[in-house]
């Protein structure tokens, strides 16, 4: 990122926990620009390339997830530390957002409310090097599963 005029994408389609981070990031001197569409979001990225993308997780049309693999995908994009964010129904929705972001190729996860303390420490530490501390290259989503066959194999039909 290129210090403080850092320009920093926020993608959520809950401006009530939008305007708060907003707030924070221009008074700490960064450039923000917001949207609730996924859509709209990948076009700011390939015109106007962002120092970092903070995503919901639940947007509507393409969700978090698939807009993080996107920008993953772009060999243009695909260095832009991503945060993704979510309200967490309970500890195990907490734990599936936290895997799926890894799968997505996100850079950090954040529950909502966000602590802009969080933050903005999480943007300063991206400034200094963009490190995935989920993992340092994206996985793909799971798309098959394998079941044991030695098992399937002993089961017979009734």
């Amino acid at each position: 990122m290129r210090g403080k005029s850092a320009h920093i994408l926020i993608v959520d389609c809950d401006s009530q926990s939008t305007r708060p981070i907003k707030r924070h990031l221009s008074a700490a001197g960064y450039r923000v620009f917001s949207t609730s569409c996924g859509t709209r979001a990948l076009r700011h990225c390939e015109s106007q390339p962002p120092d970092a993308v903070i995503i919901d997780i639940n947007l509507p049309g393409m969700d978090g997830f698939e807009l993080c693999e996107r920008i993953r995908c772009d060999p243009f994009l695909a260095e832009i530390p991503v945060i993704m964010l979510t309200h967490p129904g309970n500890e195990m929705s907490r734990s599936y957002a936290v895997q799926m972001t890894g799968y997505a190729g996100g850079d950090f996860f954040l529950a909502k409310p966000v602590d802009p303390a969080v933050l903005l420490r999480l943007l300063k530490d991206a400034a200094r090097e963009h490190v995935n501390p989920l993992d340092s290259k994206p996985r793909r989503f799971p798309t098959q599963v394998v079941w044991p066959t030695r098992r399937a194999a002993g089961l017979t039909p009734a």
